[in-house]
C-alpha cells in the first residue's frame, strides 16, 4: 500500500480540489475558494484550499487531503488512500504486478481446461 506521507508529499490540495470540486468560485494566488461541498445551504464561498490544506470557515473544520476525501466520499481511511492513489496513478507496483501474475495464471489454467 502507498504510504500516507508519500501521498501527502505528491498531491497538492489545490489540484485535488480542482479534480474533485471543479473550478474555484474565487481564485487567488495563495488560495482558492469554493462553496462548501459539505453544506448545501452555503451562499458564499467560505471553503478555502491552499497548497497545504483545506479549511471550512463556516464550520471551522480543517482537512488534509485524506480527511477531505474521507468526508467528501463518506469512506474509510483505507478507501480514501486507495482512491487518491488511483486518481493520481500512484499505484503500488508490487501489488499491480502480483495482480497481473494472478490474472495470467488464471488464464493459463482456463486454457488447459478447454
Amino acid at each position: 500500500m502507498i504510504s500516507v506521507e508519500y501521498l501527502k508529499k505528491m498531491i497538492n490540495p489545490k489540484d485535488l480540489a480542482i479534480k474533485t470540486l471543479g473550478t474555484p468560485f474565487i481564485s487567488k494566488r495563495n488560495a482558492n475558494r469554493y462553496k462548501s461541498p459539505f453544506r448545501a445551504e452555503e451562499r458564499t464561498a467560505s471553503f478555502e484550499v491552499t497548497d497545504y490544506a483545506f479549511h471550512d470557515f463556516g464550520t471551522g473544520e480543517h482537512y488534509d487531503i485524506i480527511s477531505f476525501m474521507r468526508k467528501l466520499n463518506n469512506c474509510s481511511f483505507k478507501q480514501a488512500i486507495e482512491y487518491l492513489a488511483n486518481l493520481y496513478g500512484l499505484v503500488d507496483n508490487e501489488y499491480k504486478s502480483r495482480r497481473v501474475e494472478e490474472f495470467l495464471a488464471k488464464q493459463r489454467l482456463e486454457k488447459r481446461q478447454y
